[in-house]
């Protein structure tokens, strides 16, 4: 499911609630539309369409086959932090060989900051990216569009914008969705079709309760997820701190 070209919309739901909806925009045909580039031979195609070269080394070897290096945008135009450790990423991913899922993000980011003028979205890549990068080859997107539902109407710049407190929680959720997903083999983030113009009308972890206490207690993440791993699924919040608190009694009495 992608989330590419998605407008922060305010909407009210069914019950009356002032919400943001991500929705897409609507395209009018632009008859004076230039003609794209050429795509070079090395550049490969993602399975929804947004080009990927075959030999990336660092940012600026995905600019120059995006459409944003034909656009008034420069590197420049992101936080300097970002782009350092968005690079980081690229040869970290090279090395796991983990490449396509972190491409894809960039991607995305990219197409966004185009499209409408979005920066949050390149920003987030560089302080959620390695939440995925170390555990799957996975587009992390979806985990932060899940993240921004959560605070909408606040569309938050976690790069710029957040407090420490807000992007160590926030990191805690998404590294814990990723790593769930992944260990489960089960989708553990909820997609909701009651709007249809909407891609991901309100994602969330499909818990409400375990979203929260995982915000609220991210250093027990870890610990949670061993509980859902050894489960092999959902696990109700009261019994996963039931868990908790006796294994750490056990380990405190030396049991353990």
């Amino acid at each position: 499911m992608s989330n590419s070209h998605l407008i922060p919309t305010p909407r009210v739901n069914k019950n009356g609630v002032l919400v943001t909806k991500h929705v897409k925009p609507q395209v009018v045909p632009n008859a004076s539309a230039s003609i794209p580039a050429p795509i070079p031979p090395s550049v490969l195609m993602s399975p929804d369409m947004i080009t990927l070269p075959s030999n990336v080394r660092e940012l600026e070897d995905l600019w120059n086959v995006h459409r944003i290096s034909r656009s008034k945008y420069t590197m420049a135009s992101f936080d300097p932090r970002a782009v350092a450790v968005v690079n980081d990423l690229i040869r970290q991913g090279c090395e796991l060989g983990r490449t396509i899922g972190l491409h894809h993000a960039i991607g995305q980011s990219l197409d966004l900051m185009v499209d409408h003028e979005v920066v949050n979205g390149f920003h987030n890549i560089a302080v959620f990216g390695d939440c995925a990068l170390k555990h799957a080859n996975a587009d992390v997107t979806p985990f932060i569009v899940a993240l921004q539902e959560m605070t909408a109407p606040r569309d938050i710049d976690y790069l710029l914008d957040a407090t420490d407190e807000e992007r160590i929680q926030a990191r805690a959720l998404v590294e814990f969705t990723v790593r769930a997903e992944d260990s489960l083999g089960k989708p553990v983030v909820y997609y909701s079709d009651e709007d249809p113009e909407e891609i991901m009308e309100y994602t969330q972890l499909r818990d409400p309760e375990l979203t929260r206490f995982i915000m609220e207690h991210p250093e027990a993440s870890d610990d949670v997820l061993s509980v859902l791993i050894a489960e092999g699924g959902p696990v109700p919040v009261d019994i996963i701190q039931e868990r908790l608190n006796h294994s750490e009694k056990a380990l405190r009495e030396g049991v353990l």
